[in-house]
């Protein structure tokens, strides 16, 4: 009979290491915040390969991270919340930052794949052309409809 007590003790020692800590109230869990950080991301890139007038208010780097909020439907205050709290917590973010390079890798392999798989005679540029005529239009509306 005894002989069975170290194991249901490694069980219970078992189970109490698997289950994650919970995450406090308001804090995006790291599943969803993952896609979230992808576009954040890719807003900066937006933002800083376009080279947009920082003086120009249309161009603000807010109004673009409002947008990938708005698209994840998440406040930004939350966001805020959560990024503080990661940050607190630096192996944690360290995973979540791990999953959005994977994300990227994922995406350029895509990218390279279907460049590869593909002979468009439209050049490719005009597919980011696209991209930033739909992301100034997004910002354009995000501004009238602050400014309402």
């Amino acid at each position: 009979m005894f002989r069975f007590y170290p194991i249901i003790f490694l069980l219970l020692l078992g189970c109490n290491y698997s289950e994650k800590e919970k995450l406090p109230e308001n804090i995006i869990p790291e599943k969803q915040l993952i896609p979230i950080l992808v576009d954040i991301h890719f807003a900066d890139a937006t933002l800083s390969v376009l080279h947009f007038d920082k003086k120009n208010d249309r161009y603000k780097p807010e109004n673009y991270y409002n947008i990938v909020l708005k698209k994840h439907g998440v406040d930004r205050k939350i966001f805020d919340k959560s990024i503080e709290y990661y940050s607190k917590n630096p192996k944690e973010l360290d995973i979540i930052y791990d999953k959005v390079l994977n994300e990227f890798s994922k995406l350029k392999a895509n990218l390279t794949k279907s460049d590869t798989s593909t002979q468009s005679s439209t050049p490719k540029y005009r597919s980011w052309h696209n991209h930033k005529r739909k992301v100034e239009a997004e910002a354009k509306d995000s501004m009238n409809n602050d400014n309402d």
